[in-house]
């Protein structure tokens, strides 16, 4: 069950990093969560959601009963610091878990994300970059 958690919140953080064309799916993005290039932005970033959730999970922030999608929109928006985030959602998380989580994103390094124009067969390509 956890995978299905870390990729919810995965696809979360990432649309909300990036502002993302109508036309826009998951489906476009040419690898599979599964087949990562280990070296890439995008497994980078992966990494980075899948041990904060587990971290989360570990410390009690976060549980079965969450809402994983917010959660992922929360990270971004916290580590970011783009004037919302888990400080922001006290009656969601609790007072000690979203005070915890909010502190744990403000140590990482901001995101900004280039999105390419798609290839001919529709996929996009992007690149992260610390901020």
């Amino acid at each position: 069950m956890e995978y299905d958690e870390i990729e919810i919140f995965f696809r979360s953080a990432l649309s909300t990093l990036i502002s993302l064309p109508d036309e826009f799916t998951f489906d476009n993005i040419p690898v599979d969560i599964d087949s990562i290039d280990h070296d890439s932005a995008y497994h980078r970033l992966f990494r980075e959601c899948r041990l904060f959730v587990r971290t989360a999970r570990y410390n009690g922030w976060l549980d079965d009963d969450s809402d994983y999608e917010q959660a992922g929109c929360d990270y971004i928006l916290s580590r970011n610091g783009e004037g919302s985030g888990f400080w922001d959602r006290v009656k969601v998380y609790g007072t000690h878990a979203a005070t915890a989580m909010q502190t744990v994103c403000e140590c990482m390094v901001p995101l900004v994300i280039y999105l390419r124009d798609h290839d001919d067969k529709g996929n996009y390509w992007f690149r992260i970059t610390e901020g």
